[in-house]
């Protein structure tokens, strides 16, 4: 009989500071693609928008499809490889992001919230 957790979800005031800083390691190659694709929205969008606009709205996706995630991935069965092993461990995200990407497309539509900020 598997364990339940109960849900916590922790929401931001809108007007709460950005203090908190995460870091993640990419490749060369990955920062360009990430600089350049950041760079075409922006443009697309007619606004000035960076890496951490990106990424923080990526956050609000993730959280809003949490429970799809987590349902998906009680269906996968995955091992996170050493970080020097650097082709398994792209396999290893790959799964993931496939694992995640199952998660959102099952998940229900985002609702725009005006002065709501989830991250």
């Amino acid at each position: 009989m598997g364990r339940r957790t109960k849900q916590r979800t922790v929401r931001s005031r809108p007007e709460e500071a950005l203090t908190r800083q995460k870091r993640l390691m990419v490749s060369r190659s990955g920062d360009v693609a990430l600089t350049e694709f950041v760079a075409r929205l922006a443009k697309r969008l007619r606004t000035p928008v960076r890496a951490s606009h990106l990424l923080r709205a990526c956050l609000v996706i993730i959280h809003h499809a949490e429970q799809e995630i987590l349902r998906e991935a009680g269906r996968v069965s995955v091992a996170r490889p050493p970080n020097d092993r650097i082709a398994t461990l792209g396999v290893f995200e790959r799964r993931l992001a496939s694992m995640l990407l199952a998660g959102l497309r099952k998940s229900r539509a985002l609702q725009e919230q005006a002065g709501h900020r989830v991250v």
